[in-house]
C-alpha cells in the first residue's frame, strides 16, 4: 500500500511539473508577442501622430495668417503661439498614446471574451465604476488644463510684450509693475 501511494504521487508530481513547464513557456511566448505588438503599435501611432499634427499645425498657421488685422488686436502673438504649441502637443498626445491604448484595451477585452467569457464578464462588471472615475478625472483635468492654458497664454503675451519693448519699460522704471502683471 505504501509503495502504491508513493508511486501515485510521483506520477502526479511529474504531470504537474510538465504542465507547469508548458504553461510557463506559453506565458513567455505570449509576453514576447505582446511586447513586439506594443512596440509596433507605439511606432506606428507615433508616426501617424507626427504626420497628422504637422498637417494640422500647417493648416492652423495658414488660417492665422489669413485673419484680418482686427483679430490681432484681441489676440497677441505670444498667446497665439503658446496656444498653437500647447494644442498641438495635446492633439499629438491624444493620437499617439491614448488612441493606441484604447484600441489595445478593446482588442484585449474581445480576446478575453473569446478565451474565458465567464471570468471576463465578472471582471467587466466592475468596469462602469472604473469608467465613471475616468470620466470624472478627465473632466477635472480638462477644466484645469483650460485654466492653465489661458493663464500661460496671458503670461506669455505679457512676457513677449515686455521683452519686445524692454527699453521703454526700463526708461519708465516699470519693472515692478510688469512683474506684477506677469504673475
Amino acid at each position: 500500500l505504501c509503495n502504491f501511494i508513493g508511486s501515485n504521487f510521483t506520477t502526479v508530481n511529474h504531470n504537474l511539473k510538465s504542465r507547469t513547464k508548458d504553461q510557463i513557456i506559453y506565458a513567455i511566448i505570449i509576453g514576447c508577442v505582446s511586447i513586439f505588438c506594443s512596440y509596433i503599435r507605439v511606432a506606428f501611432m507615433t508616426i501617424s501622430a507626427e504626420r497628422q499634427t504637422r498637417t494640422i499645425r500647417q493648416t492652423l498657421f495658414q488660417s492665422i495668417l489669413k485673419k484680418d488685422i482686427v483679430f490681432f488686436d484681441t489676440h497677441t502673438p505670444g498667446e497665439l503661439n503658446l496656444q498653437l504649441t500647447d494644442n498641438m502637443n495635446k492633439i499629438h498626445d491624444g493620437i499617439d498614446d491614448k488612441l493606441g491604448t484604447a484600441v489595445e484595451l478593446i482588442s484585449t477585452c474581445i480576446g478575453a471574451l473569446i478565451i474565458g467569457w465567464k471570468l471576463t464578464l465578472v471582471v467587466l462588471s466592475c468596469s462602469p465604476i472604473i469608467v465613471g472615475f475616468f470620466i470624472l478625472s478627465s473632466k477635472i483635468t480638462t477644466r484645469l488644463t483650460t485654466n492653465e492654458m489661458n493663464a500661460y497664454g496671458k503670461a506669455g503675451a505679457v512676457a513677449e510684450e515686455v521683452i519686445s519693448s524692454i527699453r521703454t519699460v526700463l526708461s519708465y522704471n516699470g519693472q515692478e509693475r510688469e512683474i506684477k502683471r506677469f504673475v
